[in-house]
């Protein structure tokens, strides 16, 4: 019930409009418990990654490292991140991160005053995905393609949002 109500709720603000504002799930006395939630580590990152790859997913695994190293959210890595976030030829030492509760954004630096990389690993997985598509449209996919995630003959963003979930989880489970 716990998730339902997040749902609901996640939805709803969403979708103004089309839900009724009340939360049917909202006063259901359910209790929360005060447990602080497990943060992984880089080893398990890796181990992920790893996985990933492993498994035909180095997008999933690219993506993740972009949650690590940017900490961005699922929602934005693989829906609002396109091309033109990352070292585009105005800001070629920049990436346009964005706080996806507050939809603003910010340019950040990608080398430290010195020059050095800041995030070395990353910088060489998303220059090799923008290689392969330069501009425009979602970068990355579960499969590795350089094609949109959705378009004309494909499902909505909605549903395609809910499938990637869904693989994550797989790939997780079966790491």
């Amino acid at each position: 019930m716990k998730t339902a109500r997040s749902a609901w709720n996640t939805v709803s603000r969403a979708n103004p409009g089309i839900f009724p504002p009340k939360n049917p799930f909202e006063k259901m006395g359910l209790q929360s418990n005060s447990r602080e939630t497990p943060h992984a580590t880089f080893a398990e990152l890796a181990a992920f990654r790893a996985k990933a790859i492993e498994m035909g997913y180095s997008s999933l695994a690219t993506g993740v490292l972009i949650g690590w190293e940017l900490l961005q959210r699922e929602a934005h890595i693989f829906i609002r991140f396109v091309a033109e976030h990352y070292r585009p030829p105005s800001r070629p030492n920049h990436v346009y991160v964005i706080n996806y509760k507050t939809s603003t954004g910010s340019w950040e630096p990608l080398f430290n005053a010195k020059g050095k990389p800041l995030y070395p690993q990353l910088m060489t997985e998303l220059d090799a995905i923008k290689e392969l598509r330069p501009t425009g449209g979602l970068m990355l996919r579960r499969d590795g393609s350089s094609q949109p995630w959705f378009g004309k003959g494909r499902c909505s963003p909605r549903f395609s949002a809910f499938r990637r979930r869904s693989s994550l989880r797989r790939v997780f489970v079966l790491n």
